[in-house]
Parts: structure tokens; C-alpha cells; sequence
């Protein structure tokens, strides 16, 4: 994963301390900054869409075609990772025009009698208009 640091300069930050001008600056790291990550939640397993198995099939903005995997659903939370044409993964709860997904190697089990926290490690949100669903 790759990070951007970015400097900037707070406006009014320049204090004399003892007849030196210290300057105060701003530190963003692109990747890292943003909203805090909104947890995956499990409906229960009678629910209409829950834990549908997908794909993505297309190509990405990201480095080798790859698309952003996000930590909330909307596009000023981090990146985490990105899918690649032909990932499959479990979409689990959607808001909006984004849908919450379990993917790679995790093993979540689907099923929940109530309302559940997704527990894996690797989860995000990608827009639901890249996911293709696999017909069960």
C-alpha cells in the first residue's frame, strides 16, 4: 500500500517563542487521513440481500487496474486495498449506493439469527454499480 505525505502551512500558526518564529505545519498522509472506518453489519439470515456472493468484472482507476476498497461508503473515507477483475467476495449490507463486503481469504460464515458485526479482517465498501452478483 502506498501513502502520500503532504505538508501544508496552517494560516495565522507563526508564534515568536523567546524571539524565535516557530511555524507550525500540517501533516496529512494521503491513504491514512479521513473519517473514521464504519463497521459491516449482518442482517439476519432472513433478510432479502444479505451475504450475496459477487464478482468484480471491470477495470479500476487504481495501479494495474485494481479498484479502491474503501473504509465507509462514500469517497472521502481511506483506501484500504483494491479488487482486481475477476475477485470474488460476500457483500453484506448496503447503504446507499455502496455495499459493505467481506474479501480474499476470510471464511465468514453467513447465517446470523440477529442483527451482527462482520468480524473479518478484510472488509470495505466499493460502489454497488462495479458488483456483479454469482447466481446461487
Amino acid at each position: 500500500m502506498q501513502f502520500q505525505i503532504r505538508l501544508g502551512l496552517l494560516l495565522g500558526t507563526l508564534f515568536m517563542v523567546g524571539g524565535i518564529g516557530v511555524l507550525f505545519t500540517q501533516v496529512e498522509i494521503e491513504g491514512l487521513s479521513g473519517p473514521p472506518d464504519v463497521a459491516i453489519h449482518e442482517l439476519p439470515r432472513d433478510a432479502r440481500r444479505n451475504c450475496e456472493a459477487a464478482v468484480f468484472l471491470g477495470e479500476g482507476p487504481g495501479e494495474g487496474g485494481t479498484f479502491p476498497i474503501r473504509t465507509g461508503p462514500g469517497e472521502e473515507y481511506r483506501t484500504r486495498q483494491g479488487l482486481s477483475h475477476g475477485d470474488t467476495f460476500l457483500v453484506f449490507e448496503y447503504r446507499g449506493t455502496w455495499a459493505g463486503i467481506v474479501y480474499g481469504q476470510n471464511r465468514e460464515v453467513c447465517g446470523a439469527l440477529e442483527r451482527r458485526e462482520v468480524s473479518a479482517p478484510r472488509q470495505g465498501w466499493v460502489p454497488v454499480q462495479y458488483i456483479s452478483y454469482i447466481p446461487n
